[in-house]
């Protein structure tokens, strides 16, 4: 069993990461901080099958929507069709963004870039509805749960 991934391969897999993040004014590509940690998690065996896995969907999705190679397509291109790869392969997908945000965002030149006071990671991030403390309630009746000694 192949255990690596080619040179070609890994150019296109770069180009899948700066889709995900591409760089902007101040911040790196995913592929410039990101491509160690994924030689790291490519060890395993089932990121490893994902990753072919997902470069064979995307190579041939692109191929048949717009008859040209992924790494061929405009920015708006690769975006309309990683957005359909997402809603058809949502899992197989979802696991490589996961790899290059994790990848990306606990990178300590990234870490620097982005510094103490960065917020959330995406535009809109997640958000939190307000406490409900009545949820605890049942909580604060039982007592307390342990011995006075």
């Amino acid at each position: 069993m192949k255990d690596s991934l080619s040179s070609k391969q890994w150019g296109f897999l770069n180009d899948l990461m700066n889709t995900i993040i591409p760089a902007s004014e101040h911040m790196p590509n995913a592929s410039s901080v990101v491509t160690s940690y994924i030689k790291k998690e490519l060890k395993n065996p089932s990121h490893f099958e994902n990753i072919l896995k997902l470069l064979e969907t995307t190579e041939t999705a692109a191929r048949t929507k717009n008859y040209k190679g992924f790494s061929d397509l405009t920015e708006d291109e690769k975006e309309t069709l990683l957005r359909s790869i997402e809603i058809n392969d949502q899992n197989m997908f979802q696991e490589l963004v996961n790899l290059v945000y994790n990848g990306y965002y606990t990178n300590r030149k990234v870490v620097e870039l982005l510094g103490p006071d960065a917020g959330v990671p995406q535009p809109k991030g997640f958000s939190n509805p307000p406490f409900n403390p009545s949820i605890v309630d049942k909580v604060r009746t039982l007592g307390p749960n342990y011995r006075v000694i």
